[in-house]
């Protein structure tokens, strides 16, 4: 499945986003392995320029062999959209970093079900959401990709898209409380919960109850691509 386009760390984007998203991609060296499976040089942020890439504050080039992907699978290059949430392997030729995997990391994936006056927070899966930029137009039961920051229990936005997509998403830290297991804000159900650790990364896709609050697992992802 692919995320429709319409219009834990982030990068800068201009004016106040620079004091809520600060520089922090991270180098390594290239047998090195990063948080969540990532090897070469890993940089996790929000995409601030396609032309070249820039996540970070860092200047990649793609090319023809870079594979992008999200949670439902493969999508094109041409998709990416700046403020998109990417998590990015690269290798470094000369003075060059090569993106060799690109995965855009939605924090976010469900049905809008708040919308405030002002049009600047939403509410998604259960998850209080505050946008830097604007809205598209969407109304309470639309489905869209948040893109942007966990802050605490709530995300800042970077971006929001429209989706068609069936399957709700949460990706984030995971953490524990008295028996339940949660990936960024919401409880998980579902008995592959018990292989997580706590304050890693994962990515899960299901189906969010809003009676219950939380997801109904399908899949579980414990790396970040």
């Amino acid at each position: 499945m692919k995320i429709d386009k319409v219009s834990r760390r982030v990068a800068v984007l201009g004016g106040l986003s620079a004091l809520l998203f600060p520089d922090d991609g991270w180098p390594f060296g290239d047998d090195r392995q990063a948080e969540g499976g990532i090897g070469g040089t890993g940089i996790v942020g929000i995409l601030v320029d396609t032309a070249p890439l820039r996540v970070s504050g860092t200047a990649l080039s793609i090319d023809p062999e870079t594979a992008v992907t999200n949670a439902y699978g493969s999508v094109s290059q041409q998709s990416l959209r700046r403020g998109n949430s990417l998590t990015v392997e690269a290798r470094r030729l000369r003075d060059q970093l090569i993106a060799r995997r690109v995965h855009v990391t939605y924090p976010l994936v469900g049905a809008l079900s708040d919308i405030s006056a002002n049009g600047r927070q939403i509410r998604v899966n259960g998850i209080d959401v505050t946008l830097e930029g604007t809205l598209p137009r969407v109304r309470p039961g639309d489905r869209v990709a948040v893109s942007g920051l966990w802050r605490g229990p709530s995300v800042v936005a970077s971006r929001v898209d429209r989706t068609n997509t069936p399957l709700d998403l949460v990706a984030g830290d995971v953490s524990r409380n008295r028996g339940t297991t949660a990936v960024g804000g919401v409880t998980l159900r579902g008995a592959s919960t018990g292989r997580l650790r706590r304050g890693t990364f994962a990515e899960a896709i299901g189906v969010f109850d809003p009676n219950e609050n939380l997801l109904d697992l399908r899949s579980l992802t414990s790396d970040r691509f």
